[in-house]
C-alpha cells in the first residue's frame, strides 16, 4: 500500500480535509490567498522562464477559472457528498497530469516545485493573519499534514512544515526581480482583480512587495 493510500484510509484523513476546507473558506480567503501565490510568482524571473512557448499557461491563471476549480477540488471545497480532496480519483488524476506537465518544462528544478508548493501551503495562513482571523494550532497541524500528502502527489516535498514560511521567504529574497513579462502580468492582474489585489499586497513578503509596488508605479509614470 502506498503512503497516499495508507493516509486516505487512516483515521486522520476526514478530520484533516475538514480542517483544510475550513482553512480555505470564508469571505475572500480563497481569492486573496490565490493572489498572494500569483503575485509572488510573477516577481521571480527564474520561475517565469520555466514555461511553454508564449507563456500561455500564465495568462490563463490571471483569468483564474480553471485554476480556481482545481484549487477548490484540491482543498475540499464545493463538495456536497462523498469523498473530497485527494480522496477523489479525479483530483488525484488532475494532480498527476499537472506534475507530468510541469516536470517536463525545460529548466524546471525540484526546488522551484517545492517553493511553489510551500507558497500554496502558507497562503491561507498568511491571508487569515492579515484578516485578523487566528487559527487554532491543532487545525494548522491537520491542514499542513493534508497539504504535505497532497503536494507529495505533485512530487513536491514539504519536509519541514514548521519553517515553510521562512524557507519560502528566503527563496524570494534570493530570486525576486523585475522582468518585462512579470511587470506585464502584474499590471494585467491588477486590472482584472483589483478587489483582491490591494488587500493582498500587505500579505506579500517584503521583497515581493517592493517589486510589485515599483512595477505598478512605473506603469503610471
Amino acid at each position: 500500500m502506498s503512503t497516499s493510500e495508507a493516509y486516505l484510509s487512516s483515521p486522520d484523513y476526514d478530520a484533516d480535509i475538514a480542517a483544510t476546507a475550513s482553512m480555505w473558506s470564508g469571505p475572500g480567503v480563497l481569492e486573496t490567498a490565490g493572489t498572494f501565490v500569483l503575485l509572488t510568482y510573477f516577481t521571480i524571473p527564474c520561475l517565469l522562464a520555466v514555461q511553454p512557448a508564449g507563456a500561455g499557461s500564465i495568462r490563463t491563471a490571471i483569468d483564474g477559472h480553471r485554476e480556481r476549480a482545481f484549487l477548490e477540488g484540491l482543498v475540499g471545497l464545493g463538495v456536497t457528498g462523498g469523498p473530497s480532496g485527494i480522496a477523489r480519483a479525479d483530483v488525484r488524476a488532475g494532480l498527476e497530469r499537472l506534475r507530468t506537465r510541469h516536470v517536463g518544462y525545460a529548466g524546471m528544478r525540484a526546488e522551484y516545485m517545492d517553493f511553489v508548493g510551500a507558497l500554496l501551503a502558507i497562503a491561507p495562513l498568511r491571508t487569515r493573519a492579515l484578516l485578523g482571523e487566528p487559527v487554532e494550532a491543532s487545525a494548522v497541524r491537520r491542514y499542513l499534514r493534508y497539504m504535505t500528502h497532497a503536494m507529495a502527489l505533485l512530487g513536491i516535498g514539504l519536509t519541514d512544515v514548521s519553517s515553510l514560511g521562512r524557507t519560502a521567504e528566503r527563496f524570494t529574497v534570493s530570486s525576486s526581480g523585475r522582468s518585462a513579462l512579470g511587470d506585464d502580468l502584474l499590471r494585467h492582474y491588477r486590472e482584472r482583480h483589483q478587489a483582491y489585489f490591494g488587500a493582498t499586497v500587505d500579505a506579500l513578503f517584503p521583497a515581493t512587495r517592493e517589486i510589485v509596488v515599483a512595477a505598478l508605479a512605473d506603469a503610471h509614470a
